[in-house]
């Protein structure tokens, strides 16, 4: 698949309007695509990363799996989205259509496992830090011990972590992003 997409990006027309954004979205259904074999392939991860966390587990669980994939997830997602008319354009929606339906069922796990958590009366965890002490947390913990450091905190409320991505692709242009298996 990556080879294909090698020979579409050295197509005469592969750098010009049209064919750049259909290539670029092209790069990012194949991430896509790599995502959904991972997941087929990787069985009931979160299952299993869910017996590590004690009776919260599946909340912990689907939490991490969000921040360490989610926010890729969800960036290439939004980079494959287009308007096109041709086969790979069909392609393509086809597999944003597939991630889209597996990114649902995830955020209805997530939903339910949460409300049973907060239904828990919310118990501490070295995993969960409501936003009323994550300064204390994170900043004072960082921060202690350390004159030299200095730290500039940025609340971002409702910023999605593929935002955060964008952001993070910005600030370090030049920088290779490839958390999506190839």
């Amino acid at each position: 698949m990556r080879e294909d997409l090698e020979q579409l990006g050295r197509h005469d027309l592969a750098s010009r309007g049209k064919h750049r954004e259909q290539r670029d979205r092209a790069d990012m259904a194949v991430r896509l695509v790599a995502y959904v074999i991972s997941r087929m392939a990787g069985g009931d991860r979160l299952a299993e990363e869910a017996q590590n966390h004690g009776s919260k587990g599946s909340l912990f669980a689907l939490a991490q799996c969000h921040l360490i994939e989610g926010a890729w997830v969800d960036h290439a997602r939004a980079r494959s989205r287009g308007v096109g008319d041709g086969d790979l354009d069909r392609v393509i929606d086809a597999v944003v259509a597939r991630v889209d339906a597996q990114r649902d069922r995830d955020d209805r796990d997530f939903a339910s496992a949460y409300a049973g958590y907060l239904t828990a009366g919310s118990p501490t965890s070295s995993y969960v830090v409501p936003i009323s002490r994550a300064l204390d947390h994170f900043a004072v913990a960082f921060l202690k011990g350390a004159p030299h450091r200095k730290l500039a905190v940025v609340l971002l409320d409702g910023m999605a972590w593929a935002n955060a991505v964008e952001l993070l692709e910005s600030a370090y242009s030049g920088v290779t992003w490839a958390p999506l298996p190839a």
